[in-house]
């Protein structure tokens, strides 16, 4: 993804090549106001970087905890603080490969 940061982003201008990442941001919302979103991400040669894959690793353990803490019915609030936590506590034990 060359603008990843841009949510929903409808302009593509750019071709991929290796090194790139495809991210998909998708989202729904009913007449009701119930809504959902999915947001995924690929290698577009299939396989990730050393780096990517570790930024990868953190936010899928993250994207867990959040997982566990609403399975185990606490509060939306401690749900929504557990996975910033992880992703701090990740990102400070690894170094991203150059």
């Amino acid at each position: 993804t060359v603008h990843g940061e841009v949510l929903h982003n409808h302009a593509h201008h750019h071709a991929l090549a290796p090194g790139d990442l495809v991210l998909a941001d998708v989202g729904a919302e009913t007449h009701d106001g119930w809504a959902g979103d999915v947001t995924r991400t690929w290698p577009a040669t299939g396989r990730f970087s050393d780096a990517q894959r570790a930024i990868y690793d953190v936010v899928l353990a993250s994207q867990k905890a959040a997982i566990v803490s609403a399975s185990i019915r606490v509060s939306p609030d401690s749900t929504r603080k557990s996975s910033p936590t992880v992703s701090a506590v990740s990102a400070s034990a690894w170094a991203v490969p150059s």
